[in-house]
C-alpha cells in the first residue's frame, strides 16, 4: 500500500489468525464474493451465490419475456382497435352523406310546396274575382 504510506495514514491492522485486513477502502465487487457479514466467501460457496444470480436472472428474463408478449398483445389489440374506429368512421360518413341527401330532397320538396302555394293562391284569386 504504497499511496497509504505516503499519504501517512497508518497499516491497517490484521489478525495473525487469519491475516483478515479491515476494510478502509470501499470498492465495488460482485455480491457473490462478499458473504452477508462482510466476510470473504469460499470459491464453492461463490459459485452458489453464483447460481441464485442466475437464478434471478432467468426470472427476470421470463418476466421481460411475458412483458415483451403482453406488449405485442396490447399492439395487436391497439391495431384492431384502430381498424374498427376506421371503419365506424367510413360507416359515419356514409350516414352524413345520406342525411344530407335526404335535407336537399327535403328542401327540393319545401320548393314544391312554395311553388304550389302560389299556385293555390293564384287559383283561389281567380276564384274570388269570378265568383262575385
Amino acid at each position: 500500500m504504497v499511496v497509504a504510506s505516503a499519504s501517512g495514514v497508518a497499516d491497517p491492522p490484521t489478525t495473525d489468525a487469519t491475516n483478515a485486513v479491515v476494510a478502509i477502502w470501499v470498492v465495488l465487487v460482485p455480491a457473490a464474493a462478499v458473504g452477508a457479514v462482510g466476510v470473504p466467501v469460499k470459491e464453492g460457496e461463490a459459485m452458489v451465490a453464483l447460481n441464485a444470480i442466475s437464478f434471478v436472472f432467468v426470472v427476470i428474463l421470463a418476466v421481460l419475456a411475458v412483458i415483451l408478449v403482453s406488449k405485442e398483445v396490447m399492439l395487436a389489440v391497439f391495431a384492431a382497435t384502430f381498424v374498427c374506429s376506421v371503419v365506424i368512421l367510413e360507416v359515419f360518413v356514409a350516414i352524413l352523406f345520406v342525411f344530407v341527401v335526404m335535407f336537399e330532397v327535403l328542401v327540393t320538396i319545401l320548393a314544391a310546396f312554395v311553388t304550389m302555394l302560389a299556385v293555390f293562391a293564384v287559383i283561389l284569386a281567380v276564384l274570388a274575382l269570378t265568383v262575385v
